[in-house]
């Protein structure tokens, strides 16, 4: 960080240029939803996770008008996504189009517009260099991302949207200084908590850009970011308190397959694992103010630093703590392509060979874990395939140990990504 240098090449006050590259999205987006179709066709019906099984679930609740967030544990974030269910049920109920397919559809549009955001965003930092090859390997047919959209069904990409828009903003901010741009940012934070939770570690990124503004900006800042999960989550405290405060308020997601808890678990630690959790709760609330105090005094360097903080602030959030899910690599994923792009040699050495582990580990995981969907599996039923299913079941040691190279390359990242932060 530096105390207030000319954050770009671009200069203050100046917008950034006008790319052509309408074709080359619309190709992009063409063969992402090709390959995401392709596989949506060839999967067996059967290969569902427990997240669609969930969705499912959470429908059938709401057309029987129940609270879902009573009647059911699927439920623990604010009610964007619920109300997308409810909307889909609903059509499924009275035109008869499948819900399962239904869901999967709307990923899938969802998937595409953050290829769309991160398309922008990497044009934003390098306004007339193309990056299709990148795009094309590391986000349209990167087999990662098309089985969490179409086989785990999570819609944690419809979240990104708005955290990739939110740092586009942000940067937008940086070389204009004006106060529209900041006030999106934190509009598009706001959205982004709304749809889940995890993207509020990313606030102290707001404090550069609110230094520069009036009190009356900051106040309406602070009100676009918490008013969409705040005034959201209100109806239905006082509907169901009890079950707001549990599966809400006080939801943290639970695992120990991965990560530090992985290793913790290996070495016979899991009574550590509760008092672990709690004391992450207060390293993360730390650690964001102190980043927000640091950025306050100093702003970055680089346009492109609040992309790599970002990305290494969530990856740390699921590595560091507990409760790791495979489809928390959409958190990571987009940024750390637009990371790739921004990058010299040694970082990018690494964080190509951290995704091949990471994508080889989740394709296999996909291929044969009962609670994933096992396409393999259902493609291919076989003793052995179920044998094997079975062998590296959740939670199970076996299953740490399969991680246990993504747990490493997780750790490597994250001291490459804080270094390349200081070292810029």
């Amino acid at each position: 960080m530096s105390d207030l240098t000319p954050p770009s090449a671009a200069g203050p006050g100046l917008r950034p240029g006008k790319r052509h590259g309408g074709f080359e999205l619309f190709f992009l987006l063409c063969l992402a939803g090709a390959s995401r179709l392709a596989s949506l066709a060839i999967l067996p019906r059967t290969a569902l996770s427990l997240d669609l099984l969930a969705w499912k679930a959470v429908g059938l609740a709401l057309l029987d008008h129940l609270n879902p967030y009573q009647a059911t544990p699927w439920l623990n974030h604010p009610p964007f996504w619920m109300a997308v269910l409810f909307l889909l049920a609903k059509l499924s109920s009275l035109h008869g189009i499948d819900f399962i397919l239904a869901v999967r559809l709307l990923l899938i549009i969802g998937d595409l517009a953050l290829l769309a955001a991160t398309f922008l965003l990497l044009g934003t930092l390098q306004p007339g260099a193309r990056h299709t090859r990148l795009i094309v390997v590391g986000y349209c047919l990167n087999p990662l991302l098309i089985l969490l959209t179409v086989q785990h069904g999570n819609f944690d990409a419809i979240c990104m949207v708005w955290v990739v828009l939110f740092i586009y903003f942000l940067i937008r901010h940086r070389r204009t200084s004006d106060a529209s741009d900041w006030l999106c940012a934190a509009g598009c934070l706001g959205l982004a908590v709304f749809v889940k939770q995890f993207p509020l570690v990313l606030w102290p990124l707001l404090a550069p850009g609110a230094r520069r503004l009036d009190w009356r900006a900051r106040a309406i800042g602070l009100l676009l970011l918490i008013a969409p999960a705040g005034f959201s989550l209100t109806p239905l405290y006082v509907l169901a308190p009890d079950a707001i405060v549990t599966n809400v308020l006080q939801y943290r997601s639970l695992g120990n397959t991965f990560g530090v808890v992985g290793v913790l678990s290996l070495f016979g630690l899991d009574d550590v694992l509760p008092v672990y959790g709690r004391l992450f709760t207060a390293a993360i609330l730390t650690g964001t103010i102190a980043a927000a105090v640091g950025l306050w005094r100093r702003d970055w360097r680089r346009d492109g630093d609040p992309v790599l903080f970002a990305a290494m602030m969530l990856l740390a959030l699921f590595t560091l703590g507990p409760g790791y899910g495979s489809q928390y690599w959409f958190w990571v994923v987009p940024l750390i392509l637009v990371c790739y792009a921004n990058s010299g040699g040694g970082f990018r050495r690494m964080i190509l060979l951290s995704m091949i582990v990471v994508t080889a580990t989740n394709v296999f995981e996909y291929a044969v874990e009962p609670n994933l969907g096992r396409f393999f599996v259902e493609l291919f039923p076989s003793a052995a395939g179920q044998s094997l299913g079975g062998y590296f079941h959740y939670p199970s040691r076996h299953l740490i140990w399969l991680r246990l190279p993504m747990t490493i390359a997780s750790f490597g990242l994250i001291l490459s990504g804080i270094k390349a932060l200081i070292c810029r």
